[in-house]
């Protein structure tokens, strides 16, 4: 007889905006394989104003606008024993399949690069 080596709990996260992270704007420029870009700046103002000029100085009108966040995951308070989380189009389906889509919207519309803050 098998003895069970381990207990799984499945308790449900939420992924939201952390507003002390702050939000990185950027502009970069895809005409003509000009490859520009403003760099990250606070503020959108900052990113638009650089894509403005460029396209001034270039004539390039195209660009790639780049917002990034910070987000936290918290635990929701209780935690589910409710057997209605697993398994196929169950609910813990439906978790898995959000979070999933919140990653290739970071990895889609996110720049993957860290440290980089501030307006240059």
């Amino acid at each position: 007889m098998l003895s069970p080596r381990g207990v799984f709990r499945y308790v449900a996260h939420t992924l939201r905006h952390a507003p002390e992270g702050g939000i990185t704007y950027e502009a970069f420029c895809t005409s003509c394989r000009c490859g520009a870009e403003s760099g990250p700046h606070d503020a959108q103002d900052a990113a638009q104003d650089w894509a403005l000029r460029h396209t001034g100085r270039t004539g390039h009108d195209l660009f790639r606008r780049v917002f990034t966040d910070h987000a936290r995951v918290t635990r929701t308070a209780e935690p589910s024993h409710d057997p209605g989380l697993v398994g196929p189009g169950g609910r813990w389906a439906d978790i898995i399949h959000s979070m999933r889509k919140q990653l290739s919207f970071l990895f889609t519309y996110g720049t993957g690069r860290s440290g980089r803050h501030g307006s240059s």
